[in-house]
């Protein structure tokens, strides 16, 4: 069986390829411009991370970034630029690839789209493979409920489950050998759930160096890597021939392995003498026509073979044509998509920014009343520690007034500077009041004694209380002398 292989191939920036992305998932949650998907076979679609992607930016740029951002730093350590020119310069992987101050988003990727044979020619292999299937009619309907596109649907669970291996392996294999030190393959989606034929998406990054050494970011770049020509054409040219047969044999392959009796040739398209697929199986049918008339109109044989050469070139002249204005329509509709995914994701960030700004002047206003209610706290404390600080030197100056006037008073009875000094130093527990009312007990010598004892009991202190201390220390002063 003769079918097609290409790898169509688009230069995508990480913001793209975010878009792109989503646009390939089939999301059920999201809506899609897409309007060829088929949700029933949605699960017949497969995803695969074949080389990680942080990895692989810091492979092709950390260290080149690392270079130029050591120099700025010199250069700011030795004022040859300012401060805002080397935060707005450095960048990390990242930010060079996405874009930072001002800086333009870098097409560092390669968006390519891998197919094996056409729609039509993918439900030949299922009818040589005897499976059961039913033609979905898929997109829009006109007026008179025909759609858009035909294809073939598989009934059977087991059946449709190889046939999404078969699929699964075929691009996923041919993702994996064209990724390289040059053009590294990131992540791989076959899509089996959309009105055309089995095909798959497949992410790669630039790996590609400049002439000078430096990182390429382009697509060109990374295929003058791999194959040297200045033309890009010319690499393009090369990378579809080493690569198309190699996708048939993948193809081969997988059917061996999954024990199916298929076998692809392939058959190249837009090249001198060949033709596409539509033509090419229309062309066969007419010949087997043609050598039927000619068993009967052998007389008439070169006037028909003229006329139907003609008509074949006039038919592959327009199909080209028909098909050079498919690939534009569908170019342009890829970026019309890109646009509208690109306006989307703009207004999602913008109303995400204004969310964020709500929140951090919602903090803001918060921290403030925090800060004013702390500066009261503050301020009612420094109020009232100073207030403590007036009562005790209000107690303590009473205090050192009133032990004077003990001495005084304790004199009066004759008694030695030892004795009356003993009692002015006494220690005991009396009650001090608080700032907020109330007494607290706390010890104080002398004086502070005396004049609580003044306060609660002037008589007793002046009558009972002088005079039990008179006797006591007089008795002390006497067991002192018998003992010296």
């Amino acid at each position: 069986m003769e079918a097609t292989s290409t790898i169509d191939m688009r230069p995508a920036t990480s913001s793209e390829m975010r878009a792109y992305t989503r646009h390939i998932e089939h999301d059920p949650n999201e809506t899609h411009a897409n309007k060829m998907i088929v949700e029933s076979d949605r699960e017949l679609n497969r995803y695969h991370v074949i080389n990680d992607e942080e990895t692989a930016l810091n492979d092709q740029y950390k260290e080149y970034l690392d270079m130029r951002n050591e120099k700025l730093e010199n250069d700011f350590e030795k004022n040859k630029i300012s401060l805002e020119q080397y935060t707005s310069r450095k960048q990390t992987v990242r930010e060079y690839v996405n874009g930072s101050n001002g800086s333009k988003e870098k097409k560092a990727y390669t968006s390519a789209v891998l197919t094996v044979a056409d729609v039509d020619t993918q439900r030949d292999m299922l009818d040589k493979l005897g499976w059961s299937y039913k033609m979905i009619g898929v997109g829009k309907q006109d007026k008179n409920g025909k759609y858009e596109n035909y294809r073939a649907q598989l009934i059977d669970k087991g059946q449709r489950e190889t046939w999404a291996r078969l699929w699964d392996m075929t691009y996923t294999q041919t993702a994996k050998d064209i990724s390289n030190e040059s053009l590294r393959a990131i992540s791989v989606m076959t899509n089996l759930d959309e009105g055309g034929g089995a095909h798959a998406h497949v992410k790669f990054l630039n790996m590609g160096l400049t002439d000078k050494g430096k990182p390429s970011t382009t697509m060109n770049g990374a295929l003058k890597s791999m194959y040297g020509y200045k033309d890009s054409r010319a690499n393009l040219r090369q990378f579809r021939t080493d690569y198309d047969p190699i996708m048939i044999a993948n193809f081969n392959n997988a059917t061996q392995a999954l024990g199916l009796d298929l076998h692809l040739d392939m058959v190249r398209t837009r090249e001198a003498g060949s033709v596409d697929m539509p033509t090419y199986k229309a062309t066969k049918e007419k010949e087997a026509e043609l050598k039927q008339y000619e068993a009967v109109l052998d007389g008439r044989k070169k006037h028909l073979d003229k006329r139907e050469q003609e008509a074949d070139q006039r038919d592959q002249e327009a199909d080209t044509r028909e098909q050079e204005q498919a690939e534009k329509q569908q170019e342009l509709a890829g970026q019309q998509e890109y646009i509208r995914l690109i306006q989307r994701d703009t207004e999602r960030t913008n109303r995400e920014s204004k969310e964020r700004e709500k929140k951090i002047k919602e903090k803001e206003e918060q921290q403030a009343k925090i800060d004013e209610r702390q500066a009261k706290t503050e301020e009612r404390q420094n109020e009232r520690e100073n207030r403590l600080n007036n009562i005790w030197t209000n107690v303590q100056a009473q205090a050192d007034s009133i032990k004077n006037f003990v001495k005084r008073t304790v004199a009066v009875f004759n008694l030695g500077e030892k004795f009356q000094n003993n009692i002015a130093n006494q220690t005991i527990l009396y009650p001090v009041p608080r700032e907020k009312g109330g007494l607290t007990k706390e010890r104080y010598t002398g004086g502070n004694w005396a004049l609580t004892a003044i306060h609660e009991n002037p008589k007793r202190f002046t009558s009972e209380v002088v005079k039990d201390l008179t006797t006591q220390n007089k008795k002390k002063e006497k067991d002192d002398e018998l003992e010296l």
